[in-house]
């Protein structure tokens, strides 16, 4: 009986793990995916309000001294891609300067024919993160350019939040273990006791005798 509710405890706190870890993956992919969203959104309007002059994108300095503004504004990474999908800007040119991406825009957005914001999992290489684009529009809805915002570290970020839930997970399942086992043994005394009142009393009968 003992073993058999150790091993029951066990496998109920393997499941709430299990579903812990679940859960919290697709509150964190959600949450960052949102918050995302939102900051693209804000960096699009600046843009907009920037390139209402039509003569601005023309100018590579004032562009790169705005997407750099921009960027340490709202603590993210931008890239700025032409209406025709060609980099312009980027507040990261290392990362294009050694190769790491290419200097066309990802087919996804730049065939959003919604005009709308679009986030979605790339990589490079073997390193995934999220990229969230927006179109730039003028006053006609017409597409000027495309705002990109890499989140380089949102993986890595949830890894860190996984691993603190196990270290605090495995102290939670050492100290249930231990009460568990104390609890079975409790449980299988006082639940044997019966028993062994019952198999005292039948030794303690004699053969042809009245008790």
């Amino acid at each position: 009986i003992r073993q058999q509710f150790v091993v029951y405890v066990v496998i109920c706190l393997a499941v709430v793990f299990c579903i812990s870890i679940v859960y919290i993956y697709v509150q964190y992919s959600t949450s960052q995916r949102n918050e995302q969203l939102a900051v693209t959104r804000y960096v699009k309007t600046e843009m907009e309000a920037f390139c209402s002059d039509n003569e601005v994108l023309n100018n590579t300095a004032a562009i790169n001294f705005f997407i750099h503004d921009l960027s340490k504004m709202y603590e993210t990474d931008i890239h700025l891609y032409s209406a025709e999908g060609k980099l312009l800007s980027t507040s990261v040119p290392y990362v294009f300067a050694r190769g790491l991406m290419g200097k066309l825009i990802n087919p996804m957005p730049y065939f959003n024919h919604q005009n709308q914001e679009l986030i979605q999992t790339e990589n490079i290489g073997t390193f995934k993160y999220l990229a969230s684009y927006a179109p730039v529009v003028d006053a006609n809805s017409r597409v000027q350019a495309y705002v990109c915002l890499p989140a380089f570290l949102s993986y890595k970020e949830l890894n860190s939040d996984l691993f603190n839930l196990l270290a605090i997970f495995l102290n939670i399942y050492f100290v249930i273990v231990v009460l568990s086992s104390i609890i079975g043994v409790f449980l299988s005394e006082r639940l044997s006791m019966p028993i062994k009142t019952i198999k005292e009393k039948l030794q303690a009968i004699k053969l042809g005798k009245k008790n």
